[in-house]
C-alpha cells in the first residue's frame, strides 16, 4: 500500500453508522462477498440538521474530481452534473453491491439540479499519476480542486444524495480517493 508498496493484510471489515462508531462485522478474511448483515445506512441516514431546509451551499472539492458532461470534461463543474454523476455512482454501487437498481425519478432530479444556480466558483486543475501494482505502468488522474457555491429551490431534497456523494466520493477515479467533496449548508 502506498508508494513504499507497504505490506498488509485485512482480517476483517467493520461497517460504521453515521456517526463513524463501528458496528457490525461485514466481511472477513476468505469470504468473497462483503454484505452487511443489519440494516443498511441509507442517505436519509447521513442528513444532517438543515439540510431539509437547504437553499444555498458550498461544495468543496478536495481531491482531483473529474467529471464529464456528454463526454467534456468540467473544469466549473455545474450543480446538475456534480448531481448526476453523484446519481449515477449510487445508482451502480446499488446494482452491483446492493439490491438492485434504485427506486427514484432519474429524469425528476435532474431537471431539479439544473434548476440549481452556481453562485461562485473557484477552481484550478490538478493532477498526479497512479502506479498499477499489476503492471507497474503510471497512469495520470486529473480533475479539478476548487469550490463551488450553489443555489436554488429544492436543493434541500436533493441533500441526501449529496451526503452519499461526500461518503462515497463522485466522478472518474473515485475508487482511488478521487473526488472527494465537502458539502455545507450556507442557508
Amino acid at each position: 500500500m502506498g508508494r513504499q508498496r507497504a505490506r498488509f493484510k485485512v482480517e476483517s471489515i467493520h461497517a460504521v453508522d453515521a456517526s463513524d462508531v463501528p458496528r457490525e462485522e461485514i466481511w472477513r478474511d476468505g469470504a468473497s462477498v462483503v454484505r452487511p448483515r443489519g440494516v443498511p445506512m441509507t442517505a436519509n441516514d447521513l442528513t444532517r440538521r438543515g439540510d431539509t431546509e437547504a437553499r444555498r451551499l458550498r461544495v468543496r472539492y478536495r481531491t482531483p474530481t473529474s467529471l464529464r458532461a456528454n463526454g467534456v470534461p468540467q473544469e466549473r463543474p455545474s450543480f446538475g452534473v456534480l448531481l448526476r454523476r453523484i446519481r449515477d455512482r449510487v445508482s451502480a454501487l446499488a446494482v452491483f453491491y446492493g439490491d438492485g437498481p434504485l427506486d427514484i425519478d432519474i429524469e425528476g432530479i435532474a431537471r431539479k439540479a439544473d434548476g440549481i444556480t452556481t453562485i461562485a466558483a473557484v477552481f484550478r486543475r490538478a493532477s498526479w499519476r497512479r502506479t498499477s501494482a499489476r503492471t507497474k505502468q503510471k497512469h495520470p488522474i486529473e480533475g479539478v480542486i476548487g469550490e463551488a457555491v450553489y443555489e436554488g429551490e429544492g436543493l434541500g431534497e436533493l441533500m441526501p444524495l449529496l451526503r452519499l456523494g461526500e461518503v462515497l466520493h463522485v466522478g472518474k477515479h473515485a475508487s482511488f480517493g478521487n473526488g472527494r467533496i465537502d458539502v455545507e449548508v450556507l442557508g
